[in-house]
């Protein structure tokens, strides 16, 4: 299944996430998008509730966040793929 460039960005986000940190400029640089405005609200809600931290360029996740970083990931999915039952 080909994946269009928004699939690919939030694919590369979740699975960067899971590794408990990214970098802003990786994504600018690779899909010309930044993902700190694409995802500014979701992620401002996230660092005040402790699970990551945002400096100028990185998101670097929280141990608390980390530890349920499987769960905080489908806030990022796209709209059409929310609510996916895999079999």
């Amino acid at each position: 299944l080909a994946m269009n460039k928004q699939e690919q960005l939030v694919r590369e986000f979740v699975l960067q996430m899971k590794l408990g940190k990214l970098h802003r400029r990786y994504f600018v640089d690779k899909f010309g998008e930044d993902v700190f405005e694409r995802f500014g609200p979701i992620l401002g809600e996230l660092a005040k509730q402790g699970y990551l931290q945002l400096e100028a360029d990185q998101l670097i996740f929280s141990r608390k966040g980390l530890l349920r970083v499987d769960q905080i990931l489908s806030l990022f999915f796209l709209p059409e793929h929310r609510n996916a039952r895999y079999v």
